[in-house]
């Protein structure tokens, strides 16, 4: 079992560049999301707000968890 090396500076850069890319596109969507929750009520099917509600924590979870791995990588 071989250990990951640490991030370089470079990689660091990259990633954060990366990132800082798709910022604006998803609070965009975050946006369209909470801009249009009255619609995904509106479907008259009551699990539909409660998955997206649930899709949002999930990611909010994996998002968090890759954060915390990349800062875990910075040497």
């Amino acid at each position: 079992n071989v250990s990951p090396k640490p991030l370089s500076v470079v990689d660091g850069r990259v990633i954060l560049d990366s990132v800082q890319a798709l910022e604006s596109n998803i609070y965009h969507t975050l946006d369209d999301i909470a801009d249009r929750s009255n619609i995904f009520s509106g479907f008259h099917v009551p699990a539909i707000p409660a998955l997206i509600k649930q899709d949002l924590v999930n990611w909010n979870t994996a998002t968090l968890a890759l954060g915390a791995g990349l800062i875990g990588s910075v040497p």
